[in-house]
């Protein structure tokens, strides 16, 4: 529970612990709040990467506390297949789907293999659980935003752990987990991947990630060309870094806005390496997402912003127009888009 403050070790940043800090616990008490848990709140740093969860005393205890705070907090549970701690909740236009990375994980990665393949944990949300959540992301609402524990891919060939523009990358780690997620080609299996599903590849719908894991702001469009049995990969990934006191993330001189990499463009990247992040020098970045679902077809707004409320990157997202593709602000869309009028549940949020 560092989050709200409750560990004497929090790393402290100007003489406070973050966790008690006045703008933590005003956001605490003033926002929303649908949780899902990570590495951090289900016991150590790394709790099923390469700490085995099912052995762990930590785990257990935190599991404990979890299940008794934050668990009534959580939209529904979609635990159809695996008995993950995964849900998803649907509010007007929009539905959002949160993987579990933690209860399933095997524990048994090894960063000492980072610039292998598959140097992760043999299994990290399971193929159960990804049929599970693929489940939830077939919905007629035009945006779906899948929520991960941990990072997309690295961004550069040198696949250094804190500085290649992922932090344990599902796709360079557990490629098998990643292709059934998101590319797989198979379009008999059921459910469908996200690059597979109209709902989910731009068709119809559009699907967007947000993660953690990374303490860096870090806006990617991810794109990879098809292959074997794989379709081609085209969505975006937004993290906003974290609030707490990491001091052992950068970006190597390689990467910035601009990089591209296996075919994949950073379009935001903002670090300690810059001196933006660390030790209370800038790492409270947001994110807002404002969904238009009056308009047609319906559009959805995300807007970045650093400490000081300065716009790093705005694009919307539209219904009907194909590979999750980001326009700008100002373009002029009306005639990019074509497709039939659509019906979706309102849920009032």
């Amino acid at each position: 529970m560092a989050a709200f403050g409750l560990f004497e070790t929090d790393i402290v940043i100007n003489g406070e612990n973050w966790g008690q800090g006045e703008a933590v616990i005003w956001g605490r008490r003033n926002l929303n709040l649908v949780p899902q848990k990570g590495d951090h709140d289900a016991g150590f740093n790394e709790m099923g990467w390469d700490i085995v969860p099912a052995t762990s005393i930590s785990y257990a205890a935190s599991k404990n506390l979890w299940d008794t705070i934050m668990v009534p907090l959580q939209p529904p549970s979609i635990a159809n297949r695996a008995t993950a701690n995964h849900w998803s909740v649907t509010l007007g236009a929009l539905t959002f789907v949160a993987p579990d990375g933690i209860t399933l994980a095997s524990g048994d990665g090894n960063d000492a293999n980072i610039a292998s393949s598959n140097y992760g944990p043999t299994t990290i949300y399971s193929n159960n659980q990804i049929d599970d959540c693929l489940d939830a992301l077939n919905t007629d609402t035009p945006f779906k935003i899948l929520g991960l524990a941990y990072s997309i891919k690295f961004m550069d060939a040198t696949h250094t752990k804190f500085f290649s523009g992922a932090q344990n990358p599902l796709k360079n780690a557990r490629l098998s987990e990643f292709q059934r997620f998101f590319t797989k080609m198979d379009d008999t299996v059921n459910p469908l991947s996200v690059m597979a599903n109209a709902k989910t590849n731009g068709t119809y719908g559009t699907c967007i990630t947000m993660h953690g894991d990374y303490h860096v702001n870090e806006i990617a469009q991810n794109q990879a060309t098809a292959y074997t049995g794989n379709h081609a990969e085209n969505f975006y990934s937004f993290t906003i870094g974290t609030s707490n006191g990491s001091v052992n993330f950068g970006v190597s001189p390689g990467i910035d806005a601009g990089t591209v990499y296996d075919g994949s463009t950073i379009e935001v990247i903002e670090s300690a390496s810059k001196g933006l992040q660390q030790n209370g020098g800038g790492h409270w970045w947001s994110m807002r997402i404002d969904i238009n679902d009056a308009t047609y077809p319906p559009e959805m707004t995300i807007t970045d912003k650093d400490r000081n409320d300065n716009v790093t990157w705005s694009k919307r997202f539209t219904q009907y127009r194909g590979g999750n593709y980001a326009f700008n602000v100002t373009d002029d869309i009306s005639d990019k888009c074509t497709g039939i009028s659509s019906s979706y549940d309102v849920i009032d949020a």
